[in-house]
């Protein structure tokens, strides 16, 4: 992930169908410092799996410190309240020159 861009993560959810239920990303870093939760993310159910997609903004992805590591996991929850989780994956941020947002207009 390059920072003050705008990326959409894919994360896939094996063996699960989160058709219904309410689903959260969250992104950290190592410490915790940082944590970024994106509630109700576009889900596609793909054979067996579920695909969550989330975009992120400039802002979001300032939060976070070039060469570090970035942890993800998608929490989700049934109508009834049960609340499962993925194990948690990362990624590595890395720095751009330009370091603002910028605005088309």
């Amino acid at each position: 992930m390059i920072r003050y861009t705008t990326p959409t993560l894919t994360l896939t959810v094996k063996d699960a169908d989160l058709t219904g239920m309410r689903v959260w990303v969250t992104l950290s870093d190592r410490f915790n410092v940082v944590k970024v939760t994106i509630d109700n993310p576009t889900t596609e159910k793909s054979g067996d799996d579920t695909i969550v997609s989330v975009t992120l903004t400039q802002a979001q992805t300032a939060l976070f410190n070039a060469g570090s590591e970035v942890f993800a996991q998608v929490n989700y929850m049934t109508v009834a309240g049960v609340r499962m989780a993925t194990s948690i994956n990362s990624l590595t941020v890395t720095d751009n020159l330009i370091k603002s947002e910028l605005s088309y207009a």
